[in-house]
């Protein structure tokens, strides 16, 4: 009896230990859809094959691969002629943000149920960037961590080095997801205290207690009392009026510069998929 007590527990524990040793072994996350699972993460569509060599093409596929595999966090980028040029179920996009949403979307990118992921599309007709997020994007690539890589990037961008701002963009998404898993996403820092915020801050708290002293003071001239209509200044027949016309003589207008181009904020929006979305993009 004892020796088939010991087989049963024996052969128990093996089939445990089989169940368990897949599951232990099986990666944690994976890419949302197993038909999509070979979709570049660095996508070229330009007729103007020099705008980023072939070898430097490898590279920044490899880079993005490389971060997206180790945070389950796919990190996308495409440089492409003319974002409007594509269509999805007959939509013409003439809308960037609207197009890199739909294209991270129905091409499947994103790790686990939530998608988590960001991409970040140029389009050289009209020089539209946009860079679109979604699942944990939306905790890591945050509003202020969004504006940071725009500081980052749009130099690069204006100086037509695209393989500098696609390495960049990957550069600040493995810091900003390695933050935001250790806790601690992305806060924009504050601009420091210096010398010449003091200095204002001097002056105009000396302006405040000027004008309450000279407050008091006029509060004490009990001689002096304001009068409504200007005809009570005048002496009673000292004043004859012979001539009344108006006469116009200036006019001021004020001018507001319009900016050259825009750039928005990320804020939650519904793609076309009906998922949630979060960004920031302009012109460069």
């Amino acid at each position: 009896m004892k020796i088939t007590k010991r087989i049963f527990a024996f052969l128990l524990s093996v089939i445990l230990i089989s169940a368990a040793v897949p599951a232990a072994i099986a990666p944690v996350v994976s890419r949302a859809d197993d038909e999509v699972e070979n979709a570049p993460r660095f996508v070229y569509d330009t007729e103007d094959g020099s705008l980023i060599s072939e070898s430097d093409r490898a590279f920044l596929l490899s880079k993005f691969d490389s971060i997206s595999e180790t945070y389950g966090f796919d990190v996308v980028g495409m440089l492409t002629d003319d974002f409007m040029a594509y269509t999805h179920n007959d939509i013409y996009y003439n809308d960037i943000e609207a197009f890199a949403d739909d294209y991270f979307d129905y091409r499947g990118y994103g790790y686990g149920y939530n998608r988590d992921g960001a991409i970040f599309i140029v389009s050289l007709e009209g020089g539209y960037w946009h860079i679109s997020t979604r699942g944990y994007g939306l905790t890591a690539l945050n509003d202020d961590a969004l504006e940071h890589i725009e500081e980052v990037i749009m130099p690069y961008l204006r100086s037509h080095d695209f393989k500098g701002a696609f390495s960049a963009f990957a550069d600040e998404c493995d810091d900003m997801v390695a933050m935001a898993k250790e806790g601690h996403p992305y806060v924009m820092p504050k601009a420091p205290f210096n010398v010449l915020t003091s200095v204002l801050i001097s002056i105009a708290v000396a302006l405040i207690i000027a004008l309450i002293i000279t407050g008091k003071w006029k509060g004490e001239l009990k001689s002096v009392r304001f009068k409504d209509q200007a005809s009570d200044y005048l002496k009673n027949g000292s004043f004859n009026l012979a001539l009344s016309r108006d006469s116009f003589l200036y006019e001021t207008v004020t001018r507001t510069r319009r900016a050259s181009s825009s750039s928005g904020s990320s804020s939650s929006h519904r793609s076309s998929s009906g998922a949630s979305h979060g960004g920031r993009g302009g012109r460069f």
